[in-house]
């Protein structure tokens, strides 16, 4: 078992794993400094992975040896990508999101296109060796037979007993990040919340929607959806996670 996580407040903000033993987290890679941070990481095959946030390139490392072996490029097709943890791009009109998912025979990236503050598409790419022997991601039709369940910090998986349907189902909570301007009134006037218009309690993009996306049938469809008044702040609350029995 290795626990891995990102680091992003210290100075040399970047990717830490320990194992069971270990007396301290272990620093993997070189010193980055904060604008140079990791936002997703993934453990597959005996190497580690880490998708940067400054240039959306993916660090390769030797999981043995924690050697740096490659850089792989964003994926195709992609430029406009965004990330909660860094809080950068989310207030486009239209932006991207990726999140890393190993599957037990490959890894894969699920690409969430967000237009007009809801997800419209995702796309699928596997992680290849090429003709020249690196790494790169490749457009793939789905990712087997599993349900994916992604948010905007993490991502997990579990095969698919065909109950909803076969193939890959994807499904994604998005939610309105902490450092969004919806929620300036409130820090700004506090005895103006839920009057003010620029309120996050007045803007129907803002709360947690959980949504539900069949490949096969190339459907998708909002399953849940919390009002921004119950859920209170986008800052005081505590981030969706999927867990899985």
């Amino acid at each position: 078992m290795t626990v891995m996580m990102c680091h992003m407040m210290h100075r040399e903000a970047g990717m830490f794993f320990c194992r069971p033993g270990d007396a301290a987290w272990t620093k993997v890679g070189e010193a980055n400094n904060i604008g140079h941070g990791y936002f997703d990481l993934a453990y597959h095959d005996g190497k580690m992975f880490g998708m940067q946030h400054n240039n959306y390139q993916m660090s390769v490392f030797d999981a043995a040896t924690l050697g740096a072996l490659q850089l792989v490029g964003r994926p195709p097709a992609t430029t406009m990508f965004a990330n909660k943890m860094y809080g950068i791009g989310v207030e486009m009109e239209k932006f991207d999101y990726a999140h890393l998912v190993a599957l037990p025979s490959r890894l894969v990236l699920v690409r969430s296109t967000v237009k007009s503050a809801r997800p419209v598409a995702f796309t699928i790419f596997e992680l290849v060796s090429g003709p020249d022997g690196q790494l790169a991601w490749r457009k793939v039709t789905d990712a087997g037979n599993y349900e994916l369940f992604l948010d905007g910090y993490h991502a997990t998986f579990r095969e698919n007993d065909a109950a909803n349907g076969s193939g890959t189902r994807i499904y994604y909570v998005h939610d309105t990040p902490w450092n969004s301007s919806t929620a300036a009134c409130c820090y700004d006037n506090k005895s103006e919340c839920g009057t003010a218009a620029g309120c996050y309690k007045n803007k129907p993009e803002c709360g947690t929607a959980v949504y539900c996306y069949s490949v096969h049938d190339n459907k998708l469809e909002c399953v849940y959806k919390s009002s921004p008044k119950d859920d209170g702040p986008p800052g005081c609350s505590t981030k969706p996670s999927w867990f899985i029995p």
